[in-house]
């Protein structure tokens, strides 16, 4: 039987979409093209081989030769990481007429923006030219859809998911070797200002003056803040970039995941924090929220560009019992379920069937 062809017209390739690549082709008969962008220099991320699995630079096109190229593939489906790319947008428009599944990736959250509400009298006439249906992440970018002009048969969710199996190990091992709940609050992304880390790193030094405790901070991702706080406190490690591989004997020796973003469409560390059953402190702009955080059961959430509140936030974790600690990394490891690659497979494989 002749392998399906789906091809992934992207920006830049994270590790979390290769996973679900990874588990689409070890599960369905399909092989995988993959157009992107070159990894960014702050995430310099580096995926393993498989034969089912393609990925070329988008630098080796020029643009009518890409659109050659995608005929020559004959795709099955096509999914579209956004509607900016004027040459993706030509290619989709190419298959839609041939009644090849052309899907939109999209993470965008409603905001009620005078741009977006602007966009959207147009747009279900404009985007149904290119997209038979649209794939979101989550309820935030849900509503977005729907007044996109996208009926709900054709809108699904779960587009970003952890690789869950990974983290969920990484729960039961620190639950196996760890004697006592380990008392380090981690962040995971990029050191930019904007993933709230000054406001992090500074309500933690004040925490630190105001009640002294053992806890300590560690930062884990590139970015220009690096060289700015690294070396700094003895109870704060600024590792900048590492590889996936890397991460789990760190997530393993962490009590707490903080993410006080200004905005994040979505955030899959946060699952991935979630299926390694750390409590969890965000701000409610992170799309994720709403699927991994529930306030005061399995973390906190907290305000955008507000140290007291960032301070708060981890005050309440501070002040938790060990075994308080562990019933909340439990409840964030139950959530966890909610989204994983098993699932990813399954969606657009109903997609491609719909």
């Amino acid at each position: 039987m002749e392998k399906k062809v789906f091809l992934f017209l992207y920006t830049r390739f994270a590790g979390y979409f290769y996973t679900c690549v990874e588990q689409l082709v070890a599960t369905e008969s399909v092989k995988v093209i993959v157009i992107a962008n070159p990894p960014a220099n702050n995430a310099p991320f580096k995926f393993p081989k498989n034969p089912n699995i393609e990925i070329h630079s988008i630098e080796q096109f020029k643009q009518n030769d890409l659109l050659d190229f995608s005929i020559k593939q004959n795709p099955d489906l096509i999914y579209i990481a956004g509607w900016k790319n004027p040459t993706y947008r030509k290619i989709a428009k190419h298959f839609k007429k041939k009644n090849v599944s052309t899907v939109l990736g999209m993470d965008n959250q409603w905001k009620g923006t005078l741009k977006q509400k602007f966009f959207t009298l147009f747009a279900p006439f404009y985007l149904q030219t290119f997209f038979s249906n649209i794939w979101v992440p989550g309820i935030y970018q849900f509503e977005y859809a729907r007044r996109l002009g996208f009926k709900k048969h054709q809108i699904s969710t779960g587009l970003y998911t952890a690789n869950v199996d990974r983290y969920h190990s990484i729960y039961k091992k620190r639950n196996e070797i760890v004697s006592s709940y380990p008392k380090v609050f981690l962040f995971i992304g990029n050191m930019w200002k904007d993933k709230g880390v000054n406001e992090l790193i500074h309500g933690f030094l004040e925490l630190k003056k105001e009640e002294p405790n053992d806890w300590k901070l560690t930062l884990i991702g590139g970015g220009p803040l690096v060289d700015s706080f690294k070396d700094k406190h003895e109870d704060i490690a600024v590792k900048g970039f590492i590889q996936p591989d890397e991460l789990p004997e760190n997530i393993i020796n962490a009590g707490a995941f903080c993410l006080p973003s200004y905005h994040d469409a979505w955030g899959v560390v946060i699952h991935e924090a979630a299926a390694a059953g750390l409590p969890i402190i965000c701000t409610d702009v992170c799309g994720a929220q709403p699927a991994f955080l529930i306030n005061n059961y399995n973390g906190y959430s907290c305000e955008i560009k507000n140290k007291s509140s960032v301070k708060k936030a981890m005050k309440n974790i501070m002040r938790l019992s060990e075994d308080e600690l562990k019933t909340m990394s439990k409840r964030s490891y139950e959530r966890s379920f909610v989204h994983s690659p098993n699932q990813w497979v399954a969606t657009i494989m109903n997609i491609h069937a719909s």
